[in-house]
């Protein structure tokens, strides 16, 4: 029982990573351009400040597995809290 509730975590926790990763490449139609506005902005920014532009595509990443660790940390803590209650 408890291999099977933690292989169901396993699951909904790449589900919700999967949708969160395709939410964060959605952009809508309207912002196309101020998509554009950003992006020569930002181009601004990597020229004006190259140091931060080397790190600046890790940083995202970090982020991105913080959330994923956080959200897989929650997920655990509400099946350790689910299985106290079943089995108590």
């Amino acid at each position: 029982m408890f291999l099977e509730i933690i292989v169901v975590g396993g699951i909904i926790a790449i589900w919700i990573t999967a949708l969160l990763y395709a939410q964060s490449k959605y952009v809508p139609k309207h912002g196309k351009e101020s998509l554009t506005t950003s992006n020569s902005m930002l181009e601004q920014d990597r020229l004006a400040n190259p140091h931060l532009a080397l790190i600046s595509d890790h940083l995202y990443w970090i982020a991105f597995v913080a959330k994923i660790g956080l959200l897989s940390t929650l997920i655990s803590l509400f099946l350790m809290i689910v299985m106290y209650l079943v089995y108590t």
